[in-house]
């Protein structure tokens, strides 16, 4: 019998600010609602196949969603996406988990920054992070070219780093852009793929399960999505729940990356 590996699911809840980059306007109101439409149709997916997921949450998504936040974290690990996901300054390392432990009453352990953009590691440890989800291994025209990267979680001496999952040969993403746009028989290819390097570490944004055909943005972002997505996706958890075991991001570096490594973190 083949050895299961854990699959971390992670979201990114945030504002749906996407639009903005392409010009379009919309205010603060209409992007929570998106986001939390995507929320409420991907969350009984989740429930159905009895995923754990890790949700990088804005402080400024939290704040206006204290009822939902605290609901989330009864069975959802949350961590930091920063304060705001369109802006930054150092002190949102703080304040953003501060606010996500004020409002949840959990500990807050990780950190993604909005669109991948480099970390401070000393800041974040200082802060009392202890792990950084920010790194995508792999090249991405106009964004970040991290072809030099590992593939798999290692300790860089401040915090643990958890790349996003990509193959080890001509490191090909498996994340919601290639899940979007490659039909899921190439998908499952991908996946078995990345089994290699041990557990595999998925992200994807809520508001893309929300109905956003209206917005002006490239085909490619925003196709599939509402119900269609939520079948794709209900779809591929299935495929990959048979070798594997659901998990948080902080249960996979207390339950095998410290046991893998010999160190606590």
């Amino acid at each position: 019998m083949l050895k299961k590996i854990p699959l971390l699911i992670t979201m990114d809840l945030e504002e749906f600010d996407i639009p903005l980059e392409y010009g379009q306007h919309l205010d603060a109101k209409e992007q929570m609602a998106v986001s939390l439409e995507g929320l409420q149709n991907v969350l009984p997916i989740l429930e159905k196949h009895n995923i754990a997921a890790t949700f990088f949450t804005t402080a400024n998504w939290a704040l206006q969603h204290e009822k939902i936040m605290q609901k989330l974290a009864q069975k959802h690990e949350i961590a930091s996406h920063a304060y705001w996901h369109s802006t930054f300054n150092a002190e949102d390392y703080q304040r953003s988990k501060d606010t996500l432990e004020q409002i949840t009453g959990q500990s807050v352990y990780g950190f993604r920054m909005p669109r991948l953009r480099p970390v401070d590691f000393e800041c974040l440890k200082k802060v009392g992070y202890t792990y950084d989800a920010s790194m995508n291994p792999t090249y991405l025209p106009k964004r970040y070219n991290n072809l030099s990267q590992p593939v798999r979680p290692y300790h860089n001496g401040q915090v643990v780093i958890m790349p996003s999952s990509v193959t080890r040969i001509f490191r090909i993403p498996l994340f919601w852009l290639s899940f979007k746009n490659l039909p899921n028989s190439i998908n499952q290819y991908l996946f078995n793929a990345i089994k290699k390097n041990g557990v595999f570490v998925f992200y994807i944004h809520p508001w893309e399960f929300a109905l956003i055909e209206q917005y002006k943005l490239s085909t490619y972002i925003k196709r599939p999505h509402g119900e269609v997505l939520m079948k794709k996706f209900d779809d591929f958890l299935q495929y990959i729940s048979s070798m594997g075991n659901f998990m948080t991001c902080h249960d996979y570096l207390t339950q095998h990356f410290e046991q893998t490594h010999g160190q606590n973190i």
